[in-house]
């Protein structure tokens, strides 16, 4: 559910403004313009949210919140949008880590050592691709499945052994006690092994 919430005001497009809200069926109690749109609706409703938007856009007190937490007003409404768009393009799916090409994120990175091994923390890769999901409106999009992302995380491996053969240990300079020392950091596939991994 996208929720947006803005302020009468002595605007002269104020009235233009309304009349837009009330195309997206808003309530106005107490000077403040209330608009529900459920995530079915959210691309349907661009046209009208774009219009709206270049009255209200500078005016302060304008709030947009999905699923509760808040989030930029148009930018959000625009990536609906855009995900829209894609849903028609089936082509966009399945061909990428996660099923869905505006899920970033380069899984064997997200980790720490633990002695000689690579720990591979799914919880947190859990935790970062919701944080995509709800901030890009990616679960508006019918092909998206959700299930996918969780097999897929499930599936990774626990840990990365950098053996100089499938990964190597990325290091970074630190300093102890004025010393430069280098620290692992990370691990990264040997550049023949990189085709052949999910990246």
């Amino acid at each position: 559910m996208y929720t947006l919430q803005f302020k009468k005001n002595s605007s002269k497009y104020f009235n233009d403004a309304l009349a837009f809200a009330y195309e997206l069926n808003a309530d106005f109690e107490n000077d403040i313009i209330t608009i529900r749109v459920p995530d079915e609706y959210l691309v349907n409703a661009y046209a009208t949210f774009r219009s709206l938007f270049g009255i209200i856009q500078n005016w302060k007190g304008t709030v947009a919140y999905y699923n509760n937490k808040e989030v930029h007003p148009f930018q959000f409404i625009l990536k609906a949008h855009n995900i829209g768009d894609c849903e028609l393009k089936r082509t966009n799916c399945n061909s990428y880590d996660f099923g869905c090409k505006f899920l970033k994120l380069t899984w064997y990175k997200v980790g720490n050592f633990n002695g000689e091994k690579w720990v591979i923390d799914k919880p947190k890769i859990k935790a970062k691709l919701e944080h995509q999901i709800n901030e890009n409106a990616i679960n508006i999009c019918n092909i998206f499945d959700n299930n996918q992302v969780s097999y897929f995380i499930e599936n990774l491996p626990d840990f990365i052994i950098p053996d100089n053969i499938t990964f190597k240990t990325i290091y970074k300079d630190k300093y102890v006690d004025g010393i430069k020392i280098s620290v692992p950091f990370s691990v990264s596939p040997i550049r023949e092994y990189r085709n052949a991994i999910i990246l």
